[in-house]
């Protein structure tokens, strides 16, 4: 199975990733509310794009294989990512406005740097893991 195509969306995903953190450790003002809000839009859609490919193209292949091994770590990487999304998803409905952002900066920024690390960690162990066994299939 070539990966090429997830792996580059796992690229720009993690460059979205690192700009919204960038900005949150300067000084949030409104103009970096509004910055940092635009790329949370910006990476909704990215990410939905993304999981949705997974879900119609990676993860029926994983789970068709013969090797259990392979369909248990897909299901539990499945449902993971049913967690995750939902903590970006509630973060995106809380923050997607620079008001919001500026309403409860700290909060903001410990919910959204734990939602990165997530997500970050979460396309590590991906790449290093799940797409290694669907690269032999």
């Amino acid at each position: 199975m070539n990966l090429d195509l997830y792996l580059d969306k796992h690229a720009h995903i993690k460059e979205e990733l690192s700009a919204i953190s960038t900005l949150i450790d300067s000084k949030i003002t409104p103009g970096t509310a509004e910055q940092i809000a635009d790329r949370i839009n910006h990476l909704s859609g990215m990410l939905l794009m993304h999981l949705a490919s997974e879900d119609k193209y990676l993860y029926p292949v994983l789970l068709a294989s013969n090797n259990t091994e392979i369909k248990a770590l897909t299901e539990k990487y499945m449902k993971e990512m049913g967690s995750i999304a939902a903590s970006y998803s509630s973060l995106k409905e809380k923050y997607h406005t620079p008001s919001a952002i500026l309403g409860n900066t700290p909060e903001f920024i410990t919910s959204a740097m734990t939602v990165i690390s997530a997500i970050t960690e979460r396309i590590a162990r991906e790449e290093n893991e799940l797409y290694v066994y669907a690269a032999k299939l």
